[in-house]
């Protein structure tokens, strides 16, 4: 054990401290208010037992004096931290013959780790979290690469909108561009780039070429129809008419002339509608005249059909042209013009006088046509002159077409010899090939990115190897201890516990994962991670709990000094007392327990259970905080108990130097920050001690649950302005504390004070 501590020179507030002689006692004791130098003590003996030199420099004090500590064993063996170089290095001697545990504000934030993040398994109340100072180095290690992949995914985004910016594709192509090969020169692709741009240019003319038309063959296919039709008219008889109807028709034609035919074909048609049996022109009776009688035979439906015929032949001859020749003529010297770009010797073939023949042939087939008409009774055969020109003209077209399938032929061999590529084909190889040389273009800026995405996988791959360590090591961990620690927070009377969940089962064993259960009701479950869900209160609980639980089932526990570090912080009077409790509980198997705090009363409680264990000569050593350092006076168990009591018993004496901070601060006076903080810390203790004076049957009772049983349940709108009000002169419990201003915090005071004297709790 530690029988003194000769000297502490130059370490914080300290600047000069010796001769702490603590003999032979099992139990030491260090008391002092906040920032007077407790938790420096604490870790400088856990840096002394490490051999941390450089911990140690850090501790050094403001004003650059040496650093020195000198701690006298048992048979006189001596750990030093002597400095060297002026002052400039240290050095430490020594090694401690035992091994030293500290809980301190450095162990909660070493060992335990309550995420920050939430679960999957919020769900069900169950939160991860982490123990032991290896395990929360991993996790710590985990966030922090973490947030390096989140840093690295930020960059990746950028890089990658970057490159899609510049080449200028899509989304959906940026994997395939990045995929691309770099291998060839930049100017070798863009030579590929203008061969290719070249063969495909060819491969375009090719097939335009292979598009274009050969040349037409043109016919006589109309002019031969219209002739057909016109024999055909002409080799129409009417013998059958008898010949005296004939002369009579001839001679009275000769009367009133051959133009009238038509006018006497009319007549007989009118007749049928005629009521009276008189002719309206001529006066003469029709019914019974035979020269009517004799008309009605020459007009019958054989001869008016045949006049229909002849009627239509003239239209046809009047619309017939050789312009369709023409055009399909014009046409073919068209292509031949293109084709000539490509195919050599392509000779115009021509027709002559096309124009003046078609003239020809329409004038025969007029004439031919009105003689018909004027011997319409009898067979007109006078095609000789018009079947000459027709066969003048068809000697022509066969020429011409006979020149235009030589043409053809040629055309035909020259588009034989085109090698048709695919076109399609060529453009996506000068697309992708554009693509490679804007992806080598690029190459720095890819190569960046593929850095990042590289960098990711790795730290991916390292992050996913840590998971899976962290879990078997915190499974191995939360399985030997989750018994033990689930004891201790059924002690301490919280709302959670450690529970364990079985994932897998093999032959050999049964696979669990274990995590904090919280107790919420559906409504209340918040959605958050676990180190945003506990109170101070309830997170200094659970690192105490496991800091307990790891010295109950060490069997080398006899082997250490235990040093513990204010584990009380944020604590109600009851979890104080259970504290104290579990403190004393390991005091009988430890080498020797070294306790420093601030809380007057947990080391009252715990001074009784000193004396009630009949422990004596215990040093208890009284750091007193000055300005600028502390000093540390020894005093007896009793003495410290007669400075406890006073201190305790100072209830009114609290509740009026409230009141007066209040009315100076009203007064207009100059009030400090630190004269509001001191009386937050004395308004908290005077609402402790005026419920408990209240209920005195919930003496050891969370203050939380003295409000819910006793006035919450009574006077739901009290207990809810009590609970606020204790959280804010909790002030480490209330997040916002750091940010009110004077005011806000003179108010609450004042509540605390109206609470008080108008007795708000009936």
């Amino acid at each position: 054990m530690i029988t003194e501590i000769k000297e502490i020179i130059g370490f914080r507030r300290f600047l000069e401290i010796k001769n702490l002689e603590f003999g032979n006692s099992k139990i030491v004791i260090f008391f002092g208010e906040n920032g007077s130098g407790k938790t420096t003590i604490s870790r400088i003996l856990k840096l002394l037992a490490k051999k941390d030199k450089e911990g140690l420099q850090k501790l050094k004090h403001d004003n650059g004096r040496i650093l020195k500590m000198v701690i006298k064993c048992e048979n006189e063996d001596e750990v030093k931290c002597i400095p060297k170089n002026n002052g400039e290095n240290i050095e430490i001697y020594g090694d401690f013959p035992f091994k030293v545990e500290v809980f301190n504000i450095d162990f909660i934030n070493e060992n335990i780790y309550l995420g920050n993040r939430v679960d999957a398994d919020i769900k069900n109340n169950l939160f991860k979290f982490i123990f032991g100072k290896h395990q929360v180095d991993i996790q710590k290690k985990l966030d922090e690469i973490s947030n390096d992949i989140k840093e690295i995914d930020k960059k990746i985004k950028e890089k990658k909108q970057e490159i899609l910016r510049l080449a200028q594709i899509k989304e959906r192509e940026f994997e395939d561009f990045i995929k691309l090969s770099t291998k060839k020169s930049l100017d070798t692709l863009k030579s590929n780039k203008v061969y290719l741009e070249k063969s495909l240019k060819e491969q375009k003319q090719k097939h335009e070429i292979e598009k274009l038309n050969i040349l037409s063959e043109v016919n006589l296919n109309s002019l031969y129809s219209l002739v057909k039709d016109l024999k055909k008219v002409c080799q129409i008889s009417l013998l059958e008419l008898e010949s005296k109807a004939k002369g009579k028709l001839e001679e009275h034609l000769k009367i009133i002339g051959k133009k009238k035919k038509e006018w006497l074909r009319e007549g007989l048609e009118i007749r049928k509608y005629i009521e009276a049996n008189i002719c309206p022109f001529c006066g003469q009776e029709v019914l019974d005249s035979s020269l009517v009688n004799e008309y009605e035979v020459i007009f019958n439906e054989e001869y008016v059909n045949l006049i229909r015929k002849i009627e239509n032949l003239y239209k046809d001859i009047s619309r017939f042209s050789l312009s369709y020749i023409v055009k399909d003529i014009s046409s073919n010297d068209r292509l031949i013009q293109r084709w000539s770009k490509y195919v050599e010797d392509l000779e115009i073939p021509k027709i002559n006088n096309l124009e003046n023949i078609e003239k020809e042939i329409k004038s025969e087939l007029e004439e031919i046509l009105e003689g018909k008409k004027e011997k319409i009774f009898v067979v007109y055969d006078k095609f000789k002159n018009l079947d000459k020109k027709i066969e003048k003209l068809d000697k022509k077209i066969k020429s011409y077409n006979d020149e235009i399938k030589k043409l053809n032929q040629k055309i035909e061999k020259f588009k034989e010899k085109l090698k048709i590529g695919n076109i399609d084909k060529l453009n996506k190889e000068l697309e992708l090939l554009n693509r490679t040389i804007k992806r080598k273009e690029l190459d720095p800026l890819c190569k960046e990115y593929e850095k990042f995405v590289e960098k990711k996988k790795k730290l991916e791959k390292e992050k996913q190897k840590l998971k899976e360590d962290l879990n078997k090591e915190m499974n191995d961990h939360l399985k030997e201890y989750e018994n033990e620690i689930n004891k201790i927070f059924e002690k301490f009377n919280t709302d959670y516990r450690i529970e364990s969940q079985k994932v897998g089962t093999t032959r050999k064993q049964q696979t669990f994962e274990y995590a904090i259960k919280l107790n919420f009701s559906e409504e209340s479950k918040p959605n958050t991670q676990l180190g945003e869900i506990l109170s101070e209160g309830d997170k200094t609980t659970l690192a105490f709990s496991v800091f307990i639980a790891k010295q109950k089932l060490d069997t080398d526990l006899d082997k250490k000094i235990i040093v513990i570090d204010d584990p009380i912080s944020s604590l109600d009077e009851y979890r104080i007392f259970r504290t104290s409790e579990f403190i004393m509980g390991i005091t009988e198997y430890s080498k020797q327990i070294m306790i420093l705090t601030h809380n007057l009363p947990f080391l009252n409680v715990f001074l009784e259970k000193i004396e009630k264990n009949q422990y004596s000569n215990i040093p208890v050593f009284r750091i007193e905080k000055s300005k600028k350092e502390s000093s540390i006076k020894k005093m007896t168990l009793k003495e410290a108990r007669n400075f406890i009591e006073s201190k305790l018993n100072s209830y009114y004496e609290n509740l009026k130097n409230i009141k007066n901070l209040i009315k100076e601060y009203n007064d207009g006076k100059s009030v400090e920050e630190k004269e509001i903080d001191n009386a937050f810390d004395d308004g908290r203790i005077v609402l402790e001690y005026y419920l408990k004076f209240k209920f005195p049957e919930d003496k050891f009772s969370p203050i939380g649950t003295i409000i819910k049983n006793k006035i919450t349940n009574k006077n739901p709108d009290k207990g809810k302005f009590l609970d606020n009000l204790y959280d804010v002169l909790s002030k480490s419990h209330h997040s916002g504390y750091a940010i009110m201003s004077k005011d806000e915090k003179i108010s609450y005071l004042k509540e605390l004070i109206n609470f008080i004297e108008e007795e708000k709790i009936s």
